[in-house]
C-alpha cells in the first residue's frame, strides 16, 4: 500500500493515492458481495493500492479490513449505496485524526462533532445506528486501534525451510473403527511386520547354506589326491567330506528349528493380545487333542439282530416239523 511513516511514526495512507469517492455504487454493491477475502483484494483493487495481503506492509490488511467492515455495516443496515460511501469517507477520515499524536480519548469524541456534515445526507436513524457502531468498534477500543496503526510491526523474513508433511484426508465416518478395534488391529499390524522380517532374515540365511552346500565340488577334491590311491588317504577324504555336509545340513536344520519356533512364537503373541469381544473368535490355529472312540461294530449288531429274528423262525420250523411228526404216527 502507498503509505509513508512520518516523524511521529504514525500511520498515514498518502490522500492522492486513496480516493474514497473513486468507489462507484456498482464497485459497493460488487464488494460487498463477495466473500471476505476476495471483497477486500477487491476493495484494495479499487482504492489503487493493491494488494491487500502485501507481506511488506504489515499495517496495510489492518486498513483495508477497517474500511471493509464500515462498508459491510452500512450495506448490512440498508444505507443506500451513495450512503454507504459517504459512511466510509467518514471512517477513513475517522481514523486519520485518531492517528495525529498525543491524540486521546476524549479528542476522538470530539472528532464525531466536527466531522458529522460528512454523514448530513443520512437520516436521523442512519446517524444514529452509525455511532453505535462507532462507539462499539473504534470508541471501545481506542487504544488497540491507535497502538496497531501507529506501531508499524517487524516483517518476518523466512530463514529456514522445512517440509511439511500434510496429513492424509480421514476416512468418511462410515468406515470408522472404534478405539478398542483398532488399537487391536495395530498391534495385530505391528506383529505381523515384525514376524515378516524375522521370518526373512531366516529364510535368507537358509538359501545362503544351501548356496554354499552346492558350491563345493568333492570331485575336485578326488582328483587332488594322489594315485595309486591309498586306504587312509581316501578314508581321511571321506570323513572329511562327510563332516562338512553333516556340519552344513545340521546348520541348516537349526536354521529350519529357529523358523518354526519363531512362527510358533509369534502366534503366541498374537493370541495374547487382548480381543475385542465384537470381532468374536480369533482366526487362529488352535490345536485341540481328538480322543478317538471305538464306533460299535455293524456287523456284530447285524448277527445279533439276525439271531434275534432267525430264532422264533427256528423254533416254528421245529415246531412245525414235531406237529407233521405226530399226525403220521396217528395215521399209522
Amino acid at each position: 500500500m502507498a503509505t509513508v511513516l512520518d516523524s511521529r511514526r504514525n500511520f498515514r495512507p498518502k490522500s492522492n493515492s486513496i480516493c474514497i469517492y473513486s468507489l462507484t455504487s456498482s464497485d459497493l454493491k460488487e464488494i460487498a458481495e463477495l466473500e471476505e477475502n476476495q471483497a477486500k483484494e477487491l476493495l484494495a483493487k479499487k482504492l489503487g493500492i493493491p494488494p491487500c495481503f502485501d507481506p511488506e506492509d504489515q499495517q496495510k490488511p489492518l486498513f483495508i479490513s477497517f474500511l471493509y467492515d464500515n462498508l459491510k455495516f452500512a450495506a448490512g443496515k440498508g444505507f443506500h449505496w451513495e450512503h454507504v460511501r459517504l459512511v466510509l469517507k467518514f471512517a477513513h477520515e475517522y481514523l486519520k485524526r485518531i492517528l495525529v499524536e498525543n491524540h486521546k480519548l476524549v479528542d476522538a469524541i470530539q472528532d464525531l462533532k466536527s466531522l458529522e456534515t460528512i454523514l448530513e445526507p443520512l437520516s436521523s436513524r442512519q446517524k444514529q445506528q452509525y455511532a453505535d457502531f462507532i462507539l462499539e468498534t473504534i470508541l471501545m477500543h481506542y487504544n488497540l486501534y491507535k497502538y496497531a496503526f501507529s506501531n508499524p510491526r517487524d516483517v518476518n523474513t523466512q530463514k529456514v525451510s522445512k517440509v511439511v508433511f500434510v496429513p492424509t484426508k480421514p476416512l468418511p465416518l462410515y468406515k470408522g473403527k472404534e478405539a478398542e478395534i483398532f488399537e487391536y488391529d495395530e498391534q495385530i499390524k505391528q506383529l505381523d511386520n515384525k514376524e515378516a522380517e524375522t521370518i526373512s532374515t531366516i529364510k535368507e540365511k537358509i538359501s545362503y547354506f544351501k548356496e554354499t552346500l552346492g558350491e563345493h565340488n568333492f570331485s575336485e577334491d578326488i582328483k587332488n589326491v594322489p594315485t595309486p590311491y591309498n586306504k587312509m588317504t581316501l578314508e581321511e577324504l571321506v570323513k572329511n567330506v562327510l563332516g562338512e555336509i553333516v556340519e552344513k545340513k545340521e546348520a541348516e536344520l537349526q536354521l529350519h528349528v529357529e523358523q518354526t519356533f519363531t512362527d510358533l512364537n509369534f502366534k503366541c503373541d498374537k493370541t495374547s493380545v487382548p480381543r475385542p469381544s465384537v470381532l468374536g473368535s480369533p482366526p487362529r490355529f488352535n490345536p485341540k487333542l481328538h480322543l478317538v472312540t471305538s464306533k460299535p461294530n455293524t456287523s456284530n449288531n447285524s448277527l445279533k439282530s439276525d439271531k434275534r429274528t432267525n430264532t422264533p423262525a427256528i423254533k416254528t420250523r421245529r415246531e412245525g416239523s414235531s406237529t407233521s411228526r405226530k399226525s403220521e404216527n396217528k395215521k399209522t
